[in-house]
Formats: C-alpha cells, sequence, structure tokens
C-alpha cells in the first residue's frame, strides 16, 4: 500500500460555485490539475503511471510535453469546496483580463512584451502564426 495525493481536474469540480462561468472556461487548461489535502492509500499497482506537475510558470517554460505532464495554479478543498486562490485572483493578462492558459494561442507585443489572445487583437490563429512583428494597439497609439 502506497499513500497517493488527490488531484482535481476541472470536470471534478462544481465551477459554477467557484465562481468559473462558461465563458471563462477555456481559461482552465486542459492539462491543469488541482492538489488537495485529500489523500488515499492503494495498492501499488493499481498505479497506471507517474505524471509530472509543474506550476503554471515552469508549464509554460517547458518545450516538450506529454500526456503525464500538467500543470496547477490552485489548491483545491473538498470540504469547503474552495479554490486557493480563487479564480478571481488568478494573474490576468490581454485586454480582455483573463488568465493564462498555456494550452492557448498568445501573441507577445513587440512593443510593450505583453501577451494577448489574438481574437482579442481581432486575429485569426491562423493570421497571428504569420505574424513577424506585432503591435497591441496601445504600441501602435505611442507610435504615431
Amino acid at each position: 500500500m502506497i499513500k497517493v495525493q488527490w488531484y482535481y481536474k476541472k470536470q471534478d469540480l462544481d465551477l459554477r460555485k467557484l465562481g468559473i462561468n462558461d465563458e471563462d472556461l477555456e481559461f482552465i487548461g486542459e492539462n491543469e490539475v488541482f492538489p488537495s489535502k485529500h489523500y488515499d492509500k492503494i495498492f501499488a499497482d493499481a498505479i497506471v503511471a507517474k505524471c509530472q506537475v509543474y506550476s503554471i510558470k515552469e508549464y509554460d517554460e517547458i518545450q516538450i510535453t506529454d500526456q503525464t505532464s500538467y500543470f496547477t495554479r490552485a489548491t483545491y478543498c473538498p470540504i469547503t469546496k474552495t479554490l486557493t486562490p480563487s479564480f478571481k485572483r488568478w494573474e490576468r493578462l490581454c485586454v480582455c483580463q483573463k488568465p493564462l492558459n498555456p494550452n492557448l494561442l498568445y501573441i507577445l507585443c513587440d512593443g510593450c512584451g505583453k501577451w494577448f489572445h489574438p481574437k482579442c487583437m481581432h486575429l485569426s490563429n491562423a493570421q497571428a502564426e504569420q505574424l513577424e512583428d506585432f503591435f497591441c494597439n496601445d504600441c501602435k497609439d505611442k507610435q504615431k
């Protein structure tokens, strides 16, 4: 028998009670997990594979991920059914002020160094991938 820690995925959580509406679901990654203080003892042969859990910053910086690579930025308490920090306190970016999801495409402004969602800049993902230089609206205005 070994002691294992429970991690929750977004489909395991009551997102509405956590203050996360349907529109914000895309900002929780498919590889995002939420550790808890919930532990169980299980037989070692019940484990399918070992996984690696990174901070969101580490995950965003690694070049290669696979089916066993996950990231976390909040813990989940199954008793109080809360996230710490709460979704409203997660770091925000882009003009839409939504949290980072490393599974989504972002474009970097060459002027200010901030990250933006292509759709918030009125670009398709295909257009964003073709860009050699990008300047957000604030930086374009400063250049005039």
